[in-house]
């Protein structure tokens, strides 16, 4: 099966990705799965969950700078017997700026969960 590259919508892989991909899975062995930008509800993230794991890939990569710490740890934690949590919030405020709009996470609006055990 092949492997899924899990990036927000409004990202690009860069061509030095592409190749890293290519090497390591084949070309054309691995498909992109965007994740919404103005996405951030844990019911769109089980969704999201749901249809990568319906895909049956073999790999799952995270273009994201905190996806490995999050996985290692995740994997470790089932050894070592600690905890994973993480703090998520699924609204959002908008922010206008002259140029651009920004959302920022609604500061009332934060979880924690808890992840594995």
């Amino acid at each position: 099966m092949k492997t899924i590259v899990v990036i927000n919508e409004r990202h690009t892989l860069i061509p030095e990705q592409v190749k890293l991909l290519d090497l390591q899975f084949g070309s054309g062995k691995w498909k992109t799965v965007e994740i919404e930008d103005q996405q951030w509800s844990l019911v769109y993230y089980d969704q999201l969950i749901r249809y990568i794991a319906y895909m049956n890939p073999s790999n799952v990569v995270f273009i994201s700078p905190n996806g490995y710490m999050v996985a290692k740890m995740t994997h470790e934690s089932c050894s070592l017997g600690y905890r994973i949590w993480v703090m998520h919030s699924n609204d959002r405020v908008e922010i206008a700026f002259k140029d651009r709009v920004k959302y920022v996470p609604d500061r009332n609006s934060y979880r924690l969960l808890a992840i594995g055990k």
